[in-house]
């Protein structure tokens, strides 16, 4: 209409209960002298009608029907702008609901950026503490929009916050700025454990100059899970002010926990990092001492032998049969001697993986014959039966193998099977041929292995006692040993048992060879 008090932008205005129509939510007609006055007689007109403009659950306003002449609406006419009153309202509502609906679709843009982030940092924890701290800032920079971020850490030592990290702007840390708990907004934040924000943060009372000019800050605690402080991350805007609304801080909040974990994760794995290389460097100096060890204990070792073989050739005078069972002992102790420095040197050599490797056909049933015969007099010693198996011998395909390795493999078997068997028990050494390989299984009657221990057997320096428990008892490394030379064969090895009291298996494969010739045949194992 013409009157100025209702164009659009007029100042005229009248509290919801002043209009009938609107606080009765019930249409309300009007005409000069016919009915009780109403505040929007001011605007002259002779007759008005006002119908409330509502949905099932709101209402938005008035239809005002407004008329200088005498007149009136007829039912059609009512029920026209009614109708037309409802179709207001429907498109108020759904006006409404996609304002919602977009303000929605903001929040989850905003989530799944934070989700996105949040995960990148995870998976950067395992990256350098500087390197996933900067994505976190990044991160942070681009989901408020913001200038400059920084992170403030919580020195625990001289209990105050300095900034470590910033992000944006080109800014330069020059002097670290330092606070105590509850001082500036920052240590505000950190010592109440909740966010701190001014649009104006220059004129904020709790804002501690730090050389720079900005605009608006907004500050949130990090805290690990039991609620450790690891420090403050500043949102800064340097250009323009600006709000931080509800939203941008809740969310935020959520982020600095996700960057919290994503910072003790990336601060656990720098610390095993530098683990690793102090265990790697110990690792590389124990193997030096062994070799150097093993190196010097070789000579004494050779001497012993060689006043040995000297008595027994009676060079200084005969003997007595007590002082040959006495040479013979010190002997065998030599022997024994020998493999554990023979071991300590196949173990460095192993890791610096020098173990050589000569490999050539051979025949595996002469090879077996002859250790079980040198390991006899070990047998009776302890009082067990040793048997070896060698039914179908010359079945037996050659196999391709070191030799001088494979009977490392084969008397470090033999040997713990003895030791690990009680006086009247037995150890079976056989083979059984497989269509690529032939398998070699070394059984003992002896104290057996529990489930957990069947494969921590074959770890370096692993050791069992002969009563069954772990305790100190040679090196530990025979059966390492063999396990990496029945690898460098292609085989395989393992050890079963039905528990302790049951007895243990060992088994080692090693594959056949293929179109090679021996160096020792079936028949030599009949002679």
């Amino acid at each position: 209409g013409e009157h100025p008090a209702l164009r659009p932008g007029a100042t005229h205005n009248m509290p919801a209960v002043a209009c009938p129509a609107f606080s009765l939510k019930k249409n309300f007609h009007f005409r000069q002298g016919h009915s009780d006055p109403c505040a929007t007689e001011q605007f002259n007109y002779r007759a008005h009608l006002c119908i409330p403009v509502s949905s099932d659950h709101h209402t938005y306003g008035i239809l005002f029907l407004g008329s200088y002449e005498k007149r009136s609406w007829t039912n059609e006419d009512v029920h026209f702008f009614e109708t037309l009153a409802h179709s207001i309202a429907q498109t108020l509502q759904r006006k409404a609901l996609f304002e919602k609906l977009q303000e929605k679709i903001k929040e989850l843009d905003v989530s799944s950026e934070l989700g996105s982030s949040a995960l990148a940092s995870f998976l950067g924890s395992t990256q350098s503490l500087d390197e996933t701290t900067i994505h976190i800032l990044d991160s942070i920079r681009s989901m408020l929009k913001v200038d400059r971020t920084t992170f403030m850490i919580w020195d625990k030592d001289e209990l105050c916050l300095r900034t470590q990290w910033t992000r944006g702007t080109d800014f330069q840390i020059q002097s670290s700025l330092k606070l105590a708990l509850g001082q500036g907004m920052a240590g505000w934040a950190l010592e109440t454990g909740h966010p701190y924000w001014a649009e104006y943060a220059m004129s904020d009372p709790h804002y501690e100059a730090s050389g720079r000019s900005i605009q608006s800050l907004l500050c949130v605690p990090v805290y690990t899970m039991d609620r450790r402080p690891i420090g403050v991350i500043n949102a800064v805007t340097t250009e323009k002010a600006r709000p931080f609304g509800d939203r941008e801080i809740y969310f935020l909040k959520l982020f600095a926990q996700q960057a919290a974990l994503a910072i003790e994760n990336a601060h656990l794995h720098q610390e095993s990092r530098a683990h690793i290389e102090q265990l790697k460097e110990l690792d590389k100096m124990k193997s030096e001492f062994l070799s150097l060890v093993s190196h010097d204990l070789r000579g004494p070792l050779t001497g012993i032998r060689g006043f040995c073989e000297i008595l027994q050739e009676k060079g200084s005078g005969p003997l007595n049969p007590a002082q040959i069972e006495l040479l013979q002992q010190l002997q065998r102790q030599v022997d024994l001697q020998e493999r554990m420095v023979e071991d300590l040197l196949d173990l460095a050599r192993m890791e610096k993986g020098q173990l050589s490797m000569h490999k050539a056909a051979a025949a595996l049933p002469v090879l077996l014959q002859e250790e079980v015969e040198k390991s006899q007099s070990e047998a009776r010693e302890h009082s067990v039966e040793l048997i070896l198996n060698l039914r179908n011998a010359e079945q037996i395909p050659p196999v391709l193998m070191d030799e001088g390795r494979i009977r490392q493999v084969v008397w470090n078997l033999i040997h713990n099977a003895l030791k690990f068997t009680p006086e009247g028990g037995q150890v079976h050494l056989s083979m059984v041929p497989k269509a690529t390989e032939v398998m070699i299984e070394v059984l003992d009657t002896g104290i057996g292995l529990s489930a957990d221990l069947q494969e921590r057997v074959f770890d370096k320096f692993f050791q069992i006692t002969p009563g069954g428990s772990t305790s100190s008892q040679g090196l530990g490394l025979g059966l390492t040993i063999c396990r990496q030379i029945v690898q460098a064969h292609s085989g395989h090895i393992w050890a079963k048992s039905g528990g302790l009291g049951k007895g243990s298996t060992f088994y080692f494969t090693i594959p056949i060879a293929k179109s090679a010739p021996v160096t020792s045949t079936p028949s030599t194992l009949a002679a």
